[in-house]
């Protein structure tokens, strides 16, 4: 019956111990103590993947382990750890934090690859907003941002500043160039020419 028990996948089945007497006693309650041995370990390692596949980061397993059970709970150790990292770096991000150190744990380890390609684009794309910016300030209103330094999405934010800006500075340079006209008496020039507003 236990034996149906177990390959059935039923590991909470336990045999009678006190429906024997002397030695099959003995004998039945250490098959008992084996199975929660062994089976101990595993609902724990069961209820921690649970929770891992559900996104959840537990903490670390702090029980005492042996053996091959004491490999598995360092290695759920370690999975907590990375995910730990992992989960903590990705807050920052979503933060504004683009200076999140992320560790590669292996050469497999595409997701914290992935983590640390994100924070290099986001830093690229600061710094040509920045440079943008400065340029701008300087008085260099011809200067845009250089969409082909970047992928996707983040190449189109950069040509969105650029459209942007030629909607804000280009009826200004426009409006420049006609009072320019004025002030060096020219009064013929009366309307913009096609396609510009000011």
């Amino acid at each position: 019956m236990l034996a149906k028990a177990a390959v059935d996948g039923k590991l909470a089945t336990r045999a009678e111990a006190n429906k024997h007497q002397g030695d099959f006693k003995k004998i039945i309650s250490g098959v008992n103590e084996t199975l929660d041995a062994v089976i101990g370990p595993l609902n724990v390692a069961a209820e921690y993947v649970d929770r891992i596949s559900k996104g959840e980061t537990p903490p670390k397993i702090t029980d005492d382990c042996s053996g091959d059970f004491n490999e598995i709970k360092l290695n759920l150790n370690r999975c907590i750890e990375g995910l730990t990292q992992q989960t903590n770096a990705a807050i920052g991000i979503s933060n504004g934090d683009f200076s999140v150190k992320v560790q590669v744990r292996s050469q497999d380890d595409e997701l914290s690859k992935s983590l640390i390609k994100v924070t290099d684009v986001l830093n690229n794309l600061l710094k040509e907003l920045q440079r943008l910016t400065q340029a701008l300030r300087d008085g260099e209103l011809s200067q845009r941002g250089k969409p082909e330094q970047f992928q996707g999405a983040y190449a189109e934010v950069i040509s969105g500043v650029n459209d942007m800006l030629d909607a804000i500075l280009l009826p200004i340079g426009e409006g420049n160039r006609v009072l320019s006209l004025i002030k060096g008496g020219n009064l013929q020039e009366k309307e913009l020419p096609e396609n510009r507003t000011l």
